[in-house]
């Protein structure tokens, strides 16, 4: 099975939680950035930037997805959830 890791926000932090997740190297790893334009989706290297739109449009059901939420306020800066629901994610922070 593949895993799938959506990072929710493209912060400063966010380079250093991707370099830790690039050592499963077949495991896909998604940023939804808030910059990009509506429906958008741009690839870096390994890398895919996109909409949260774009993100639940496209999710697959065989992935294993693990979704990322940055909490600057709190001491773990990262909360790790595998959570299918997006309102159910909301309240991680």
């Amino acid at each position: 099975m593949h895993t799938s890791h959506i990072i929710w926000g493209n912060y400063p932090e966010t380079e250093d939680l991707i370099k830790e997740l690039q050592q499963n190297e077949f495991d896909m790893i998604t940023v939804v950035d808030a910059e990009i334009k509506d429906g958008s989706v741009l690839k870096r290297g390994d890398i895919v930037y996109a909409t949260k739109e774009y993100v639940e449009a496209t999710r697959i059901e065989k992935l294993k997805e693990i979704h990322y939420h940055y909490c600057p306020d709190q001491e773990e800066k990262w909360r790790r959830s595998t959570e299918d629901s997006i309102e159910e994610q909301r309240y991680l922070c």
